[in-house]
């Protein structure tokens, strides 16, 4: 544990100082600035390692359950019916970040997950959750993650895309833009490697809340990106500016394709 706990403390804190842009502040400023936000970065940091245990013990999704309610009061989930109990499922979500992840993992009805992710250093310090990942390179051709999403597929198991590859609006907060629903590339080329493959779409939306990011603070920032990446790391230190309700509501995945 203190390995895995010192290094997301480590990491909780240089995201932090980056989304404030003081990464490249003074030492005394930026040994300032990671002293006020050490209580909130350590608690952090304790939920992580405690998610990746859990796992371990209990499973994918009792962990992410047990992660969330630490997070927000509620999860309202509907439509999991559509998500079959066994046999290969496609599942495509959007993606509003902050721990639209973590809502997803708790609300599906499956423990035989794997999340198709980009390589992050938050994921490389949490070993069992990334046994559950399909990582996708930063460069390179995708093909070897549609490799390991069929054979995973073609077991029966569950997998889990963000077909935008790219942090979206959420919808409860900020309009979605206009256009036809981001959908995977490779989803065509599963459906026929894979014999019965399900398609569900899921929709995450509640994640953010406004006071989070329209903070004051967020005035710091003048890119509308960093402003918002500053609002959800704000949401993430400060829990009184957290949702109160995260939604997951699933539709099978007919009207997904291309």
């Amino acid at each position: 544990m203190p390995d895995r706990f010192g290094r997301l403390v480590a990491l909780a804190t240089d995201d932090a100082l980056r989304a404030f842009a003081l990464a490249r502040a003074p030492r005394p400023v930026r040994a300032l600035a990671g002293a006020l936000i050490a209580p909130p970065t350590r608690r952090l940091a304790r939920d992580l390692v405690a998610f990746d245990d859990a796992i371990d013990r209990l499973g994918l999704r009792a962990a992410a359950s047990d992660l969330l309610a630490r997070l927000v009061p509620e999860l309202d989930a509907s439509g999991m019916e559509w998500v079959p109990a066994e046999g290969p499922v496609l599942i495509l979500a959007n993606h509003p970040g902050l721990f639209d992840a973590i809502a997803l993992l708790a609300a599906l009805p499956r423990d035989d997950l794997r999340i198709v992710a980009r390589e992050h250093a938050f994921t490389a310090a949490l070993p069992h959750l990334r046994e559950r990942l399909i990582v996708v390179p930063a460069a390179g051709s995708r093909g070897e993650v549609v490799r390991a999403m069929a054979n995973h597929l073609l077991a029966g198991g569950a997998v889990l895309t963000f077909p935008a590859g790219r942090i979206e609006p959420d919808p409860a907060v900020r309009p979605v833009p206009a256009g036809p629903p981001a959908t995977a590339r490779s989803t065509d080329a599963l459906a026929r490697l894979v014999p019965g493959l399900v398609t569900v779409r899921v929709v995450v939306s509640g994640v953010h809340t406004r006071r989070g990011l329209e903070h004051p603070l967020t005035r710091l920032r003048r890119d509308p990106d960093d402003r918002d990446w500053l609002g959800a790391v704000l949401q993430l230190l400060v829990p009184r500016l957290r949702t109160r309700c995260v939604r997951v509501d699933a539709h099978l995945g007919a009207d997904v394709g291309d």
